[in-house]
């Protein structure tokens, strides 16, 4: 049977309302003396707080849900932005619930209003990238659902990456390098917004500099860009092909992706071009990474101001949930390594 506060406050000698505040840190006008004995009492008698209670009581369950698609390629999610997600909580001594939904359930009327009661949390971060179902932000909205959404380019309520910015950073990296043959490399599938606007970036920088953008997209059997071995698969014959045919014409290649970087490396062994004297490649990914050892010159996401801005913009719309919240855009960062050189 669960201990009682009234047991806890027996045990203590003291009132129920007292032990009560002190439990809740609010014990502040006891003494030290007393707020030991309370606490000693509660930990003796294994006390644990009915927190259903408490947010029956207050209305708050002091907790966030994180809601994805059950899609793995809408909703991907890196730990560093998980890690800054939780820690700001943390801080705000709220936790963090997680969930995954199919498209059905993001436009229920009555599905999502049901979560924030089932999942006991006061708000969500919504991590579902690409793809959603047409005018689900407007739904949530007029729901008055407290939610912001992560890594999805809306005018309101949102906080993601300036992609465009990221591209043109990496052509701009490559160009005070010497660079002048720079070729962006991208392969077909992905619909996410960073797919044109890191493109858009690298040909603004191009064109800044006087120099014509050389833009190739290539075919590949995994457009949502599953995590295989390169050397398996079909897309590394069609970059090698490329490479081959292009190499007098190329001394640098930034790509849209990890996964691009990743086969361009192995291409590049293939065709005898050393990385990064004869070739150099910089890529955008959500943090620095190493690939067959080599570190890779990249943009890196500001997955860390994402997590920490996403929740502060959280606790503003659970305060005022009718009101929509201006979307914060965040800018990446270039990290020079091993796979860039200059000429």
């Amino acid at each position: 049977m669960a201990v009682t506060l009234k047991e806890v406050a027996q045990q203590a000698q003291i009132s129920v309302p007292a032990a009560s505040l002190i439990l809740n840190g609010k014990g502040d006008i006891y003494s030290k003396d007393t707020n030991e004995r309370v606490q000693q009492a509660a930990r003796t008698l294994g006390y644990r707080p009915n927190l259903a209670a408490r947010a029956a009581r207050s209305g708050k369950f002091n907790a966030v849900g994180l809601l994805m698609s059950d899609h793995p390629a809408y909703s991907r999610l890196s730990v560093k932005l998980l890690q800054s997600v939780m820690a700001k909580l943390s801080d705000k001594e709220m936790h963090l619930t997680m969930s995954q939904m199919t498209d059905a359930q993001f436009t229920d009327s009555k599905f999502l209003p049901r979560m924030l009661r089932q999942h006991m949390v006061d708000g969500m971060l919504i991590n579902y990238t690409h793809h959603f179902p047409e005018h689900l932000s407007d739904f949530i909205h007029q729901l008055k659902l407290p939610a912001i959404w992560i890594n999805a380019r809306l005018d309101h309520d949102s906080v993601y990456p300036d992609e465009f910015h990221a591209g043109r950073l990496a052509a701009q990296y490559l160009l005070e390098l010497g660079h002048r043959k720079i070729h962006y490399l991208e392969f077909e599938g992905s619909v996410h917004y960073s797919r044109t606007d890191r493109r858009e970036g690298y040909t603004h920088a191009m064109m800044e500099a006087g120099l014509t953008p050389m833009h190739v997209t290539l075919p590949t059997q995994f457009p949502d860009q599953v995590d295989l071995d390169p050397m398996s698969c079909d897309t590394l014959s069609h970059v090698t092909n490329w490479l081959k045919a292009n190499r007098d014409q190329i001394t640098a290649v930034q790509t849209h992706s990890p996964w691009e970087a990743r086969v361009l490396l192995y291409a590049a062994a293939k065709c005898g071009l050393d990385v990064p004297s004869e070739l150099s490649v910089v890529t955008n990914g959500n943090e620095s990474f190493n690939f067959m050892g080599i570190a890779m010159s990249s943009t890196v996401l500001p997955l860390t101001d994402m997590g920490q801005v996403a929740v502060e913009m959280l606790m503003k719309k659970i305060a005022t949930p009718q009101k929509r919240i201006r979307a914060k855009v965040l800018e990446s960062t270039m990290v020079p390594a091993q796979t860039t050189h200059a000429i």
